[in-house]
């Protein structure tokens, strides 16, 4: 799709003006009704397209609190549908992993959902694990089974990509510009600066940078005192108390009966000097 259809591609009698859709029967209210129906559910849908080359669709629902009513309307099914596989093959699914039951009064004091003022017998509702358990009409153990296999290997890929680190690449530019732009503002000598930066890449991503430690220039250098505000002046006017949460985020200083102390780490690269309050 052209960029300038995918504007206007969830509106009502909408149709990209080209050889191939002129072949293709329609109205243009295909997409408009699905977004219709992904806003009513508080859901959000998104377009990745490039003329030549296709186009992905990604709708995120809250399936959560989802009811087997909702599922029916994503998938333009029958109402009733899922509420009949659901309970037709009840111990295909397991209470707390697929489902949970929340009282009606429960979920009108917390606002879960909107329900009916005459409701009194307890709500199922449909987590995620359960919403792939009926998104297919399934009719025998052994298919099951297999879905059961798809939905927890599923699962396990989607908490694979929560732990997945920062590429490599990407961590080291980012430490790496932070230690230029200090040691510009700064004077701190790069074998420093470089090695809180390599130290850093290497929480982002999980990956030990031994080899390129080997390589840094000496980090000696003549000593010197500043304090956070003097290193904010050096640093072009930033305020002290945003220095102190940089070292804080850094691991190198931490708060302690309010006042701030260099952690383990941090007196590697300094040390405190004893002074008196004002």
């Amino acid at each position: 799709m052209t960029p300038e259809f995918q504007k206007t591609i969830f509106e009502r009698f909408t149709r990209e003006q080209n050889q191939q859709v002129h072949k293709t029967e329609g109205s243009g209210l295909g997409m408009a009704i699905t977004k219709a129906i992904v806003d009513a559910m508080k859901g959000t849908i998104e377009l990745q397209s490039e003329p030549g080359m296709g186009s992905e669709f990604h709708i995120t629902l809250d399936f959560e609190k989802a009811t087997v009513k909702e599922i029916d309307m994503v998938h333009e099914r029958t109402e009733g549908t899922a509420g009949r596989n659901f309970r037709e093959n009840r111990d295909k699914f397991i209470e707390g992993v697929d489902y949970f039951k929340v009282c009606a009064d429960e979920i009108r004091t917390h606002k879960i959902m909107e329900i009916s003022n005459k409701a009194h017998e307890d709500i199922v509702l449909i987590t995620a694990s359960g919403y792939l358990m009926l998104i297919k009409s399934l009719n025998d153990e052994l298919a099951w089974k297999i879905q059961r296999e798809l939905v927890n290997n599923y699962f396990t890929v989607q908490k694979l990509k929560k732990e997945y680190h920062k590429p490599i690449d990407k961590a080291i530019k980012q430490h790496f510009n932070i230690a230029e732009t200090i040691i510009q503002a700064t004077g701190v000598k790069p074998g420093l600066a470089y090695s809180v930066a390599i130290s850093e890449a290497e929480k982002e991503t999980g990956y030990k940078y031994e080899e390129y430690k080997k390589l840094l220039p000496s980090a000696n250098h003549d000593v010197a005192s500043f304090n956070p505000t003097q290193i904010g002046e050096k640093m072009g006017g930033i305020k002290a108390h945003a220095i102190n949460t940089m070292l804080e985020r850094m691991g190198l200083q931490e708060k302690k009966e309010k006042e701030w102390r260099l952690t383990e780490e941090g007196k590697d690269f300094g040390e405190e000097i004893p002074y008196t309050k004002n």
